[in-house]
């Protein structure tokens, strides 16, 4: 048997202390998804973990913890806010429109 073949250490096997921490992500991940590697590693900081953003992007990774991120407000805005006449507001006015069309349909007749 030649000797690095004897001395060879199988990869993949995690610490007992990463195997703890990746328990307590998981936890924390739990009541917040969409906190990211930097603030989780902020949170476990302040919990007295030794640990830096590099190890828990890690172990987030390892563990297929992804990040959901927020979703946008406007998805939150009820269609009853905006009423007929707030939509006609926002939408292009009918002037543009026309100018738009004059304007192609002269420099491409």
């Amino acid at each position: 048997m030649s000797r690095s073949s004897y001395h060879y250490k199988p990869l993949g096997t995690e610490s007992e202390e990463n195997l703890a921490l990746m328990r307590v992500i998981d936890g924390l991940y739990l009541r917040r998804p969409f906190y990211g590697a930097p603030r989780m590693t902020d949170w476990l900081q302040e919990m007295g973990f030794g640990v830096n953003h590099k190890r828990v992007e890690r172990l987030m990774r390892v563990t297929g913890l992804q990040v959901k991120p927020p979703q946008p407000h406007w998805f939150l805005i009820s269609s009853k806010v905006f009423s007929a006449s707030a939509r006609s507001r926002y939408s292009c006015a009918t002037v543009s429109n026309s100018w738009s069309k004059s304007v192609t349909s002269t420099a491409y007749s």
